[in-house]
């Protein structure tokens, strides 16, 4: 599949994605979202929790360069050389989240995430 050059064909390809991660996720029972160690000491629920956050300083970043702001990239409190840090403390914030609720959080959000551009 060619690299998209539009953002039409970004917006596309992007749907695709999240239409694919939204079947995925229907798939998978809670115990299968808690079983840890899929990715280090990860479940598939921190990695969802990650991408979700991940998105949403993505939209926080796009809305304040909107308004003319420059944000704090990637957070007020990490650099680009703390990446490591910044997804640790993203994974330590999420953890003890319930899976069917950081999957329906993803579900929404990602619904709402496609329908804002």
């Amino acid at each position: 599949m060619p690299k998209p050059t539009t953002k039409d064909q970004i917006l596309e390809n992007a749907h695709k994605e999240r239409t694919a991660l939204e079947e995925l996720l229907s798939t998978l029972t809670p115990e299968q979202m808690t079983q840890p160690n899929m990715i280090g000491e990860w479940a598939a629920k921190d990695v969802l929790s990650h991408l979700m956050e991940w998105e949403q300083m993505v939209m926080a970043w796009y809305a304040a360069g909107v308004k003319g702001k420059t944000p704090a990239v990637p957070s007020e409190e990490y650099n680009w050389g703390q990446l490591p840090q910044l997804n640790h403390a993203i994974y330590l914030k999420h953890r003890d989240r319930k899976p069917c609720r950081c999957s329906k959080g993803i579900q929404s959000f990602l619904q709402k995430g496609h329908q804002n551009h």
